[in-house]
């Protein structure tokens, strides 16, 4: 396993394309969301999980498309 951490050459465009293409970043969303309103963190995964759902469904986006005013319809 060293040997492969220690030779590891992280594709880091490919990777950030990756994550905003896929909503990775959801999860810190989450975080934030139950810090600055202060419903539970599963509440908190439910909102969530409708903007990615309807971002992902309707609209064929991703999560670094997505305007303001379609965060404010659905939370």
């Amino acid at each position: 396993m060293t040997g492969v951490v220690r030779t590891l050459q992280p594709n880091e465009p490919r990777m950030l394309r990756y994550a905003a293409q896929n909503f990775s970043t959801m999860t810190d969303l989450d975080d934030a969301l139950v810090r600055e309103s202060g419903i539970g963190f599963h509440e908190a995964q439910e909102v969530i999980a409708r903007v990615v759902n309807a971002a992902g469904v309707q609209l064929e986006s991703s999560a670094a498309g997505l305007s303001v005013s379609f965060w404010s319809f659905y939370c």
